[in-house]
């Protein structure tokens, strides 16, 4: 089977196209039987499109006893296109939930960026809805303020080390007067004795 018939997972928009090439080239070699058009047509996919195809089948079907056809009908229920523009605007639309970390906010939005084809500025991308979208509008305006080069890496660090600071309190202690407490690292530790009121 030629290299550009093969099928990957990653890109959902071209199954049918996929399909398509692959009955021509079945049709341009002849006398195929159904058994091995099946079995061609397998052998056209990635790894993760085959593993994924063996669980789909399963319990009564295999890739090997399932049909050519019954494979393909498999296929179109499963794997449904992309539509990238909905994506990019999920992309785009997301901003910083009440309570959300910055950690966590990067996090969905590179799950959110996966789908949207952004290929080699992804990161770039990433990092810009990162900081646009912000709930804090004094570190967003900070981090606008720096050079054009600011990394994500910088952003978050940034944004994380805010959020580290906020979870520092004052809290009475004991009775005795005031100490802080920093909130953010598993048991309360004392970070200024107490002092008095």
């Amino acid at each position: 089977m030629a290299a550009a018939l093969i099928y990957t997972y990653d890109k959902p928009e071209t199954l049918e196209d996929h399909i398509e090439d692959f009955e021509f080239h079945c049709d341009s070699k002849g006398n195929i039987t159904a058994e091995q058009k099946g079995g061609m047509f397998i052998e056209s996919l990635d790894k993760p499109t085959k593993r994924s195809l063996k669980e789909w089948l399963a319990p009564t079907l295999t890739p090997r006893t399932a049909s050519y056809e019954q494979i393909v009908a498999k296929l179109r229920q499963k794997i449904q296109p992309v539509n990238k523009f909905i994506a990019w605007t999920n992309f785009q639309r997301r901003k910083q939930q009440d309570g959300e970390s910055a950690s966590a906010f990067h996090a969905e939005l590179k799950r959110l960026a996966a789908p949207c084809g952004f290929e080699g500025l992804e990161s770039k991308l990433v990092r810009y809805q990162f900081v646009n979208g912000l709930q804090n509008r004094q570190i967003q305006q900070s981090l606008l303020a720096r050079h054009a080069d600011l990394t994500l890496n910088e952003a978050l660090r940034t944004v994380s080390a805010s959020e580290e600071s906020k979870s520092t309190v004052a809290v009475p202690w004991l009775g005795m007067g005031r100490g802080q407490v920093h909130l953010s690292k598993g048991p309360l530790s004392l970070i200024s004795s107490a002092v008095s009121d």
